[in-house]
């Protein structure tokens, strides 16, 4: 299967279909990202306990596994996060999703485990510090730890994402009035260090830790330099950095933001998008993040400017230290979890009894505008590896050469898939931002009012 992909790996007009009949026996190999020390192992040594005699069978198995693992997270914040929290991550899920999440989530690639661990890692840890029940705060922490894990076992930025959301949910979560250090002391953190640790441990010994200090062109993982090699090189870069390469990548910054939206293509960057999908994705992700930031502290401001700064930070002081050129080795998936994790944070009400309230006819034109981007998405995306892009009808089921034999055609999973986002994002926007209600207009004295009934003080 390894070697079948090439054929098609970045050839666009190309379809699955020419690596031909795929046996259904295994064979050795080690070419895999784990290798190295490239990768951190807990996601490969994970996805290798699922593999069978038949590889068609396990990829199946490791997407399947994958997509449950994001559903168990989702149900987790649905079950101990305050209330502005869970609609936070749901909402920011659903608008954060299309195209590139839904494309990574129920994949076998590691980026799957990094994005669903950093997205919903800072919501776990919200509702651990927030809550006045040590037993509700355990679990909380138990899956703060799972999301941590995943992260953290799966890429080596991921632990460096892990760590920027932590410190980004201290602001979040702390109260006015109260000493910083009492407050740090009352609210059981050190789960949250030995996380940190074993997030930096992980970190250090990964050779993806060499690209902070040589871009991806040296993956010499820290463990490897030494702590003081390390530093001297990160030294070195600051003095070496060219302000003309910086002030062009810090302009090209917001288009590979835009590439986790659908500026991009997906995959190897090989499934390109319609322009409808990241013109309606990432205007979505941009209104809705507006749109939170009316509910606004001082808290939350800081941990909002945290995550904004990393996300354009980290893309490029990687792609300046290394040379790269924009559009090269710093790819939109990279800096994606960070993203997710950032619309979640400014969607987060203040104070957390409160959420955000949408009028009918914003929510549902939210919705159906994803849907919409959804359904044009995931067309592509059965277009590329069905016929190749160069067959442009709508009929997907029109001159297929790879598909697999005695399933649902090409059309029908488009339908299914299709209409299954739009009715669960509709439902999503409906539970966790509609609701608004409204008195008459009678006069110039009529106040209007929003009822929020499902107000509980005790979160």
């Amino acid at each position: 299967m390894l070697a079948g992909s090439d054929c098609y790996r970045l050839a666009p007009a190309t379809s699955a279909g020419c690596q031909g009949s795929i046996g259904d026996g295994l064979r050795p190999t080690d070419a895999w990202n784990g290798r190295n020390q490239l990768y951190p192992p807990l996601f490969y040594r994970t996805m290798n306990l699922l593999v069978v005699d038949n590889p068609k069978t396990s990829v199946l198995l490791m997407r399947g596994f994958n997509a449950l693992l994001a559903v168990v997270l989702l149900l987790g914040v649905l079950l101990v996060a305050p209330r502005s929290i869970r609609q936070a991550v749901f909402v920011s899920s659903a608008a954060a999703s299309v195209p590139l999440g839904l494309f990574l989530i129920a994949s076998n690639n590691p980026s799957a485990w990094t994005v669903m661990g950093v997205g919903t890692f800072w919501a776990f840890l919200v509702a651990a510090l927030e809550t006045a029940s040590n037993r509700h705060a355990a679990i909380a922490y138990a899956l703060a730890g799972l999301s941590a894990a995943l992260a953290i076992g799966s890429r080596a930025d991921g632990a460096v994402y892990i760590a920027i959301s932590a410190i980004a949910v201290i602001p979040l979560t702390a109260h006015r009035g109260q000493p910083l250090g009492r407050w740090l002391w009352r609210r059981r953190l050190l789960p949250l260090a030995i996380v940190g640790a074993l997030g930096i441990l992980a970190f250090t010994r990964s050779a993806q830790s060499g690209v902070a200090a040589g871009g991806f062109l040296d993956n010499a993982p820290i463990a490897q330099v030494g702590l003081r090699g390390y530093a001297d090189r990160v030294v070195a870069l600051l003095g070496s950095i060219d302000s003309d390469r910086l002030f062009t990548y810090a302009g090209f910054v917001p288009g590979l933001i835009a590439g986790a939206f659908g500026g991009w293509g997906l995959g190897w960057l090989d499934v390109p998008m319609p322009a409808i999908v990241v013109a309606v994705s990432f205007s979505t992700a941009f209104t809705l993040v507006v749109m939170g930031l009316r509910s606004m502290d001082r808290g939350k401001g800081v941990a909002v400017c945290i995550m904004l700064i990393a996300v354009i930070a980290i893309p490029t002081w990687v792609a300046v230290t290394g040379r790269h050129d924009p559009g090269t080795y710093v790819q939109p998936r990279y800096v994606y979890p960070l993203a997710f994790a950032l619309i979640g944070m400014a969607l987060a009400a203040v104070p957390r009894t409160g959420r955000l309230r949408l009028a009918r006819s914003q929510w549902l034109s939210l919705a159906i505008a994803l849907s919409l981007a959804q359904a044009f998405a995931l067309h592509a995306t059965i277009r590329r590896f069905a016929t190749g892009v160069e067959i442009t009808a709508f009929d997907l089921d029109l001159a297929v050469e790879w598909w697999r034999a005695g399933a649902p055609s090409p059309m029908v999973v488009w339908a299914v898939g299709s209409v299954a986002y739009a009715a669960l994002t509709i439902v999503a926007f409906r539970l966790f931002a509609g609701g608004e209600e409204r008195l008459p207009t009678d006069g110039p004295d009529v106040v209007h009012v929003t009822v929020d009934r499902d107000a509980r003080p005790s979160e």
